[in-house]
């Protein structure tokens, strides 16, 4: 061992000191990330409470408005298609019920609730099919009427046409 080089005992000393600068900045940062995310927490339950209170002041100028004048941004007047949308989905009991503008959030859900339906029942038409097919194949197998022998009788009925076709070839040409 030279006289300029630090023995082991000093490694592991500056070493146990780094790691406990790192373990001293890790905890600094984990300190002040979880302030900033309360901090965020805070300020978003700000913006939903004021979100709120600008939805309820929009329903009420729309409830006050002429009827003449123009809707909100994110409301507006439903065609004939998204009433009918807005009726399946449950929405509303009848067209005549559907209010001139809606907001894009009602006919949004709505739409993702038809969709949902729309989904079910061609789940349980495939599942009919499904059926369907078991039930006639099963009868397709009583009968002896399988694949393999359909094609077999299909590919004699043509080689009997294509047979007959050159014998009337040869037939015409003596």
């Amino acid at each position: 061992m030279t006289l300029g080089s630090p023995g082991p005992v000093l490694r592991v000393a500056a070493l146990s000191q780094q790691l406990t600068l790192l373990v001293r900045v890790q905890r600094f940062i984990s300190l002040h990330l979880s302030a900033f995310a309360r901090e965020m927490v805070n300020n978003e339950a700000w913006f939903r409470a004021a979100g709120s209170k600008a939805k309820n002041a929009q329903d009420m100028a729309l409830q006050t408005a002429d009827p003449g004048k123009e809707a909100f941004r994110n409301e507006r007047r439903p065609t004939n298609f998204d009433k009918k949308v807005l009726v399946w989905s449950g929405r509303f009991k009848k067209e005549e019920d559907i209010p001139r503008h809606i907001s894009s959030d009602v006919l949004n859900t709505a739409r993702n609730i038809v969709r949902i339906k729309v989904c079910y029942i061609m789940i349980a038409l495939t599942v009919l099919g499904c059926v369907t097919m078991i039930i006639t194949g099963k009868e397709a197998v009583k009968k002896d009427q399988t694949l393999l022998r359909v094609n077999a009788e299909k590919k004699a009925k043509w080689r009997a046409e294509v047979k007959k076709s050159q014998e009337a070839a040869v037939g015409k040409s003596q």
